[in-house]
C-alpha cells in the first residue's frame, strides 16, 4: 500500500507546515510474514536524531491515552493527541530518550 501526499486527505495534514513535495509518502505498508510495517516521510521538521519513528497500533483510543500520557514527560510534542480520518487517537512525539513514536488507533 502507497499513498502519497498528494492523494492524501488534506484533512488529515496541515499544509501550512510548510513545502511539502507531493510525491512524498504519506502513507505506506508492508508485510514481514504476519507483521505489517508501516512507513512515511515526515513532512515538517523533525529534530536531529530522530530520522524513524515507531507506531504502536492500539485497539482503543483510551489504550493509546494510557501509552501517551506515559512517553509524555520530558517529551516533544511533535503533534499532541487528536481524532482523524483514519484514527479515532493519534499522536507523536519523541521521548526523553530520542525515541520518536505515532501512538494511534485504526478505524
Amino acid at each position: 500500500m502507497l499513498l502519497r501526499y498528494r492523494d492524501a486527505n488534506p484533512l488529515d495534514w496541515d499544509p501550512d507546515e510548510g513545502e511539502i513535495d507531493p510525491d512524498c509518502i504519506y502513507h505506506a505498508e508492508l508485510m514481514i510474514g504476519p507483521q505489517r510495517i508501516m512507513l512515511s516521510d515526515h513532512a515538517g521538521d523533525i529534530p536531529p536524531g530522530s530520522p524513524i519513528s515507531l507506531v504502536l497500533l492500539f485497539d482503543t483510543a483510551q489504550e493509546a491515552q494510557q501509552a501517551y500520557a506515559a512517553l509524555q514527560e520530558g517529551a516533544t510534542i511533535l503533534a499532541p493527541a487528536t481524532e482523524t480520518t483514519y484514527s479515532s487517537f493519534f499522536a507523536s512525539l519523541i521521548d526523553r530518550y530520542g525515541v520518536r513514536w505515532e501512538l494511534m488507533t485504526e478505524r
